[in-house]
């Protein structure tokens, strides 16, 4: 795993001058990105600097926060399986955890580090 959790970046999406974006793979020796995104109906590939996929990245996060401040549902992220209640992240499963609402309230702090992860000043 990255020691500055860059590698959190692959797969995310975002938009840039109207395009959607995806980056695809992050390459910390290098300290360059490739993002994917489609152009006149062909994907295109496009090398960055990891500073500018960040950013990118980033300034879509927040401007998804300023137009969302409500609680994230994520009840339907929640199972209750093995005596115990888990939730489902891109990452794996978070769990056990004792009850339906601690499995919901560590989900929300996981999500809300989540959105702090590519933060400009990160």
């Amino acid at each position: 795993m990255s020691s500055l959790g860059l590698n959190r970046l692959e797969g995310r999406l975002f938009s840039d001058s109207g395009h959607l974006c995806m980056v695809v793979e992050i390459d910390e020796p290098s300290s360059m990105g490739r993002i994917s995104y489609s152009l006149d109906g062909e994907r295109q590939v496009k090398d960055l600097p990891i500073m500018e996929v960040s950013r990118l990245v980033a300034s879509n996060n927040q401007a998804a926060l300023r137009h969302s401040s409500k609680k994230v549902e994520v009840k339907h992220c929640i199972d209750e399986r093995d005596g115990g209640f888990y939730a489902k992240t891109r990452e794996g499963d978070m769990g056990p955890y004792p009850s339906f609402e601690a499995a919901e309230s560590a989900f929300q702090e996981y999500i809300e580090e989540q959105k702090l992860t590519n933060t400009p000043a990160r």
